[in-house]
């Protein structure tokens, strides 16, 4: 499977997770002064966005997500789950653990998979003999199969392991989804603990001409390469990425990428704006009016400032080639109409 090489990571939200406590059978009520019988316990990941990801590598037991167009992989710090008697609020245990993580994604196919792993780290007290359990699901036409045992008793070093295969169906469009994980803890006589996450979104399309439906992570934006085998166009892509005072439009790291964009209006007035006719009349012969950037994104000419944008006349056999490479980028990578991405020249 094709692994697309990403600079900016952007999930389409915070992974959160909700830590539980464990009380009796026989106490088994909300915390009077709280209303809840589970507590917060912060993120289980971090998201990809530089600033959260500059916090977390800055803290001991750093967390890590790493996320592609075609899956993520991750790994949580240690988590802590206590054991609380209630409702005196005295805490008869512990358990510690860490979850791996690792989803890959089909841009041809509706079938995916995840492997997935818990890893206690220590116990104390009660929490010593206590089971954990994760189960798995997707919402709406998504199915979730999982090989993962039903239990594992909790003492230090175990490990719960196993594979999770996804099918999610479309109709004529495009299906947004998650997938899901509750995590719990129990023991005889306790009421169980859960704590609740989820993945990144996922994308399942039926919406590329000439493809099967696949699945991708939309917000992880991908990057062309395929420019720089046509050096003049590369070179005009370049110059404008690189302009004194820009935004370095579309260059992977920048943050600004480029959105893709399906109107025709748009389309029409980029090259309109770019290469009008008089610009088109005195290209050399031989060569052609070339915009960046492409007059099918919504950053183009008509709709951005000098020196965001900017024209060449390159060889006509370069500016043939070019929408053929697009197209190919476009399909592989299913970018739809509004995805970000850039392009490495």
């Amino acid at each position: 499977m094709r692994t697309t090489r990403l600079k900016t990571l952007i999930p389409a939200a915070l992974l959160a997770v909700v830590g539980g406590l464990l009380a009796p059978a026989s106490s088994a009520q909300a915390d009077p002064n709280t209303g809840q019988i589970a507590a917060p316990q912060g993120p289980m990941y971090t998201n990809g966005t530089p600033s959260l990801r500059a916090r977390a590598a800055a803290a001991p037991g750093a967390p890590s997500i790493s996320i592609t167009r075609n899956g993520f992989t991750a790994e949580s710090v240690e988590k802590h789950s206590p054991l609380i008697r209630l409702p005196q609020k005295e805490v008869v245990g512990n358990v510690y653990y860490k979850l791996k993580q690792s989803m890959t994604l089909d841009t041809k196919s509706l079938d995916f998979w995840e492997t997935l792993t818990v890893e206690v780290t220590r116990t104390d007290g009660l929490g010593t003999g206590a089971t954990l359990s994760v189960t798995p699901s997707c919402g709406g036409t998504c199915t979730a199969r999982s090989s993962l045992p039903k239990s594992m008793s909790m003492t230090p070093g175990a490990v719960l392991t196993g594979r999770i295969d996804y099918t999610d169906a479309v109709s004529r469009g495009a299906h947004d989804d998650s997938a899901k994980y509750v995590l719990e803890v129990s023991r005889p006589g306790f009421t169980a603990a859960s704590t609740r996450w989820e993945s990144p979104a996922f994308r399942c399309d039926d919406q590329v001409k000439g493809m099967r439906a696949g699945c991708v992570i939309p917000e992880a934006a991908p990057t062309l390469t395929t420019m720089k085998q046509l050096p003049g166009i590369a070179q005009n892509i370049r110059n404008i990425q690189n302009a004194p005072g820009g935004l370095g439009i579309g260059k992977p790291g920048s943050g600004h990428p480029l959105t893709r964009t399906t109107s025709t209006v748009v389309e029409r007035a980029n090259r309109n704006t770019a290469c009008p006719a008089r610009v088109k009349k005195a290209a050399p012969s031989g060569m052609s009016c070339d915009e960046y950037p492409f007059a099918k994104t919504m950053e183009g000419a008509a709709n951005a400032q000098k020196p965001n944008w900017g024209f060449a006349y390159v060889p006509v056999s370069e500016q043939n080639s070019q929408g053929g490479y697009l197209r190919a980028f476009f399909m592989q990578e299913r970018i739809l109409d509004g995805d970000s991405f850039y392009v490495e020249v």
